[in-house]
Order: structure tokens, then C-alpha cells, then sequence
């Protein structure tokens, strides 16, 4: 397996050939493929079976589009060179600019780009996940988190600094630089610091009602009356002597008045400025001047985890190269479509939504629902299971939602139902088309409001739980046979999940068989080794209309009844045998 990054200057950035990109991928040829463009430059990041050609294959996809004088200086790095720039780039090492959330918003847009064109899968996720993680990690570190980042905290800092208490200053930003403004004026308010004014001698800035500031527009009478008390003139972009004549008279009157005036340019400050004792002129080339300090250190300390970082791709080139690749929480596949389903339960695991999976007996619908449950917020809460078909019309109401003592003949004593038991974590209703109307009626009320009532106690309970719902079959059919709620059909499917059958993913039942010998090597006690040829050709022919379930029951029989350290023919249920096609 090879991991390789192609860089490549852009001349002249066009998005369009992205997408061209993502239209000529083809899996067969390249695995997996995440372009990660910013500005003039772009990473191409894919993954082939051999080194062979592999990077003509990728440059023949780059000339394939009109374009293609946009590009120049093209670069091909191999692993671990490619691994390296991925996780230098998800640090910051790259633009040591510093602001790392949006280091980390870009590259989660990018990759969720890759993901949407379904042209990311284990390598390339892993790849993702790693570096997001290491990002996030020495981000966590305090010599790191309290470097600052940029102008608009130098600027909060240097005002803090100065001032006694920074809330009784009033904050006026001066110019027309838009997102300057809001930077700062965002900055100031994290702080708690809300008297925050914008001053524009352009009517048209005052006017425009499509430009949310974060700040209180005023003209240059409001200008002026705001400096009666103390106040940070933070000037972006107006001419300073044209300001500063403004300024003076109100300054040089209220000498027991503390002034901080920020100046976007080397412009001279004037002597009649200089001479007061109660303001404090700071020019942005001083601040830059901070700043690069502030980069500097950041460097140093990020070189200080190049261990960590080798100790990473280390790790990951291990992985790589197992087959741990293609496990994710206890579930194994090599399929690219249970790859991508990897990749949804990921991504929907951090959202608090419902979620409906749909699949034949034996697909592995519980182990979905609980490797959503394990990669949420909700992991240290509980995970309930109820299978909805196995319970008895007559005992499922109760069982779901509880019961008061006396409530019925028999129910001696209080019982918490499974809704109620499961609040703060994740409820699994296995089969949720056995679930009678009736108690239907009462599901919606606990998705809809967030709530319970036990049989026998009007007063409703309030629950905090999420539903994860699973079925083999056709909900949609049960609907139209006024047999399922429309109304819960929809509550329960805001994200569908469709597993395939063990028939349809054939390439990984070898994967599988070795996972359930290991499973049941450490549940007996026993040392299997593997399987013989003759066998493995025998579980590539069978169906399997029992999925995956019926593999490891296959597997479990044939390792409890060996004598030998691998399983032959005679070890596999006569039932199996009966079922495969003649041999040819």
C-alpha cells in the first residue's frame, strides 16, 4: 500500500479543476484520494496499490483538465514524507500564522469535500483523524494555548496591560476594513468587553445594515461625545492627522483621562500629541513586531514535539500495515461501502441525532448502533438494547417506559423503564417495526418532547436520550399498510444507514474468519492456527443468508470441534456443507 502527496503550485487558483479532479478518480486505479488547496498552493494526498506509475497517473488526471497551465512545480513525496506534511500542516507548522482553529476548519472542509465525493476510505481517514488528533493535542498544552495568535489579541492584550480595569474603557475601531472590525471587535467581546464602537466617516458604512460589526456604529459627533471618558481609539485605515486633530482638543481637556490610541501606519505622531502625559500611542508595526515574537516561540515550541510526531507516523505506518486497517469499533470490513459507513458513523456520532438502520439478520445492526454510542459525548453513559420482536405486546409498554407500584396485578414494586434507565446515554430499539401502534404513539411523545410517563403516574418524566432505531424490514411498506406511524418514521430516520449482506462485501469473509478464530482462540483457550484451502473455498462459495452472524456461529462450532491446530473440511456443520453448489 502506498501513501503519497502530490504539491503543486497553483498559478492562477480556479476551483473548478477540484472538481474535474474528483470527477476522473477512479478507484481502480487510485484507492483513495483528498486535495487540500489554499491559496496558491495545493496538496493532492491519495493512495495506491503500488509505487508503479502511480504518480503519471495523477499528473495524466491533472493535464486531463482544460486548465492545466494553472499548475507548476509539481512535487510527489512518499510515505512517510507525505504523513510528515500532513501533520505539519494540521500543527501550523506550515503558516505558523497561529490560528489554529481555522488551520483545523479548512482541513476539515477540505476532507469533508473528499468524503462527499466518496473519494476517501480507511487510509486516508486515518490518515485525517491522526492528524487532527496530534493537532489537538499539543494545542491542549498551556505554552502553547497562551501564545497569542493574532493583531486583534495583541491589541486586547497591549490594552489590558495598560488599563487598570480594561471594562472601563470604551473601545472605538476606526475605518472600512470590514473583517478587521468584526476580528477585533470579536476578540474584545470574548474578554467581556462590550462598549465596543465603530466610527466611519463614510455615511454608506453607518447605512449598511447587511454588515454586522459586532459593534455600535456612530458618526463623528458620536465620535467626539464618547471621549469624555477613558477609551482605545483603534485606528485601522483614516488619516491620522486629519483623526488626531479631532482628537486633541477633547484629549489635552480631559488631561485626567487615560487614552490608548492604536496607529495602523508609521505616520509621525505630533509634538502637541507627544507632549500630553495621558495617552498611550502604540504604531501596528510595534505590534507586528510582538507578533513575530510570538511566532517564533510557537515555532520553537512545535519543534519540540517532532519526537511525538515521528512516535505518530510510526504508529500509523504499523497500522497501516495490518489488518487493523480495517477494523473501527469492533467491527471489520475491507468493503469500501462499509468504509464509507465507517466513515458516516464517525461523523454522525458527534451530532445528537436519530439515526434508522436498515439490514438483513446477522448484518451487524447492534454493533453499528454501539460504535455510534462509543464515539459520542454520550460513551460514559449507558447503552440499551431492547429487541422490540422479542418481547410480548403485553410487557413491552412497561418495559420501555415503567411502571408505578400497584399500577397492575403483579407490579408489587416501582419499575424504571429502559427509556428512563437509558436517559443520558443512547436507547437501541432493535426491530422497531414489531413496535405496536399504540406504543408508537407513546415513542414519538418521548422523541418529541423529551419525555415519559410510567403506567400508573400521570406526571411526566423528563429523559435525555438518543434513539438509535434498526430493522430488516420495509418500513416504508408497514406505512402503507397502516402498520408503522409516518409521523415516527420520520423522527426516527433523520440519518439512514443501509448495511449490505455478507454475500454482497465477499472479499471480506477471509477477514472475518481470521477475526473470529482469534475471538475464539482467547474464548476456549485454543491455539487454531487458520484454515486449509479446501475451507476457505468452501466459505467464499456459501451464501450466507445468516450474514455475518452465522459466519462467526460457522467458525465458533469449527474451533470447538478440531483436533488439529487448523480447521479442515470435517470441522464445518454438516448443514453448511449440504448447501454449497456442486463442485465443478
Amino acid at each position: 500500500m502506498l501513501i503519497q502527496v502530490l504539491t503543486t503550485k497553483l498559478v492562477s487558483p480556479d476551483p473548478e479543476w477540484i472538481n474535474h479532479l474528483y470527477d476522473e478518480f477512479e478507484p481502480n486505479h487510485i484507492q483513495e484520494l483528498m486535495i487540500l488547496d489554499r491559496a496558491d498552493m495545493a496538496y493532492i494526498f491519495f493512495v495506491a496499490v503500488a509505487e508503479k506509475d502511480t504518480r503519471q497517473k495523477i499528473e495524466n488526471l491533472l493535464a486531463k483538465y482544460p486548465g492545466n497551465d494553472h499548475f507548476e512545480s509539481v512535487k510527489v513525496e512518499n510515505q512517510p514524507a507525505s504523513l510528515h506534511l500532513l501533520l505539519d500542516l494540521a500543527s501550523g507548522k506550515m503558516d505558523n500564522s497561529g490560528d489554529i482553529s481555522a488551520t483545523l476548519s479548512w482541513l476539515k472542509e477540505k476532507y469533508n469535500v473528499a468524503m462527499n465525493e466518496n473519494a476517501t476510505g480507511a487510509i486516508l481517514s486515518k490518515i485525517y483523524h491522526t492528524a487532527l488528533d496530534f493537532s489537538q493535542r499539543i494545542y491542549s498544552k498551556p505554552e502553547l494555548a497562551s501564545l497569542i495568535t493574532s493583531q486583534a489579541e495583541a491589541l486586547f492584550d497591549i490594552t489590558k496591560k495598560i488599563s487598570e480595569n480594561i471594562q472601563d474603557f470604551r473601545i472605538i475601531i476606526c475605518g472600512q476594513n470590514k473583517l478587521k472590525i468584526q476580528e477585533i471587535s470579536q476578540v474584545f467581546r470574548k474578554h467581556s468587553v462590550n462598549k465596543i464602537f465603530h466610527f466611519s466617516n463614510l455615511v454608506s458604512d453607518l447605512q449598511d445594515a447587511t454588515f454586522d460589526s459586532g459593534c455600535m456604529p456612530i458618526d463623528e459627533m458620536g465620535f467626539l461625545s464618547l471621549l469624555n471618558r477613558q477609551a482605545v481609539i483603534i485606528n485601522l485605515d483614516m488619516d491620522n492627522e486629519w483623526l488626531w486633530q479631532k482628537l486633541y482638543t477633547s484629549i489635552s481637556q480631559n488631561k485626567g483621562i487615560l487614552y490608548i490610541y492604536f496607529q495602523y501606519d508609521n505616520s509621525p505622531i505630533p509634538r502637541s500629541i507627544k507632549k500630553l502625559s495621558n495617552v498611550f500611542v502604540q504604531k501596528f508595526d510595534h505590534i507586528e513586531g510582538i507578533m513575530d515574537l510570538y511566532r517564533q516561540k510557537r515555532a520553537e515550541i512545535l519543534a519540540s514535539y517532532d519526537d511525538d510526531q515521528e512516535s505518530v507516523i510510526e504508529q500509523f505506518t504499523e497500522w497501516v500495515h495490518s489488518d487493523k486497517r480495517f477494523q473501527f469499533s469492533g467491527i471489520v470490513s475491507r468493503d469500501r461501502e462499509m468504509q464509507k459507513i465507517f466513515e458516516l458513523v464517525q461523523r454522525i456520532s458527534q451530532v445528537d441525532i436519530n439515526v434508522l438502520i436498515n439490514g438483513d439478520t446477522g448484518t451487524g445492526k447492534e454493533l453499528i448502533a454501539r460504535a455510534i454510542h462509543d464515539n459520542s459525548r454520550r460513551k460514559d453513559y449507558k447503552f440499551i438494547g431492547v429487541n422490540c420482536s422479542a418481547i410480548p405486546e403485553t410487557l413491552l409498554e412497561a418495559e420501555l417506559f415503567g411502571h408505578e407500584k400497584g399500577a397492575f396485578t403483579g407490579a408489587i414494586t416501582l419499575k424504571r423503564g429502559l427509556v428512563e434507565v437509558a436517559s443520558g446515554g443512547t436507547l437501541f430499539l432493535d426491530e422497531i417495526g414489531d413496535i405496536p401502534p399504540p406504543i408508537q404513539v407513546k415513542l414519538l411523545r418521548v422523541l418529541q418532547e423529551r419525555e415519559i410517563m410510567r403506567l400508573g403516574n400521570p406526571e411526566p418524566i423528563k429523559v435525555d436520550v438518543r434513539l438509535i432505531a434498526a430493522t430488516n424490514r420495509n418500513l416504508q411498506y408497514l406505512i402503507d399498510e397502516h402498520k408503522f406511524r409516518t409521523d415516527l418514521y420520520f423522527r426516527v430516520n433523520t440519518v439512514q444507514i443501509q448495511l449490505p449482506s455478507l454475500s454482497e462485501r465477499p472479499e471480506d469473509i477471509p477477514l472475518l474468519t481470521r477475526f473470529f478464530i482469534d475471538k475464539m482462540n482467547n474464548l476456549h483457550d485454543k491455539t487454531i492456527l487458520d484454515v486449509t484451502d479446501e475451507v476457505k473455498d468452501m466459505l467464499q462459495a456459501y451464501h450466507w443468508p445468516g450474514n455475518v452472524r452465522e459466519l462467526e456461529n460457522v467458525i465458533e462450532h469449527a474451533v470447538a470441534v478440531t483436533v488439529g491446530n487448523r480447521i479442515t473440511p470435517t470441522d464445518i456443520p454438516s448443514q453448511i456443507q449440504a448447501k454449497l453448489p456442486p463442485a465443478e
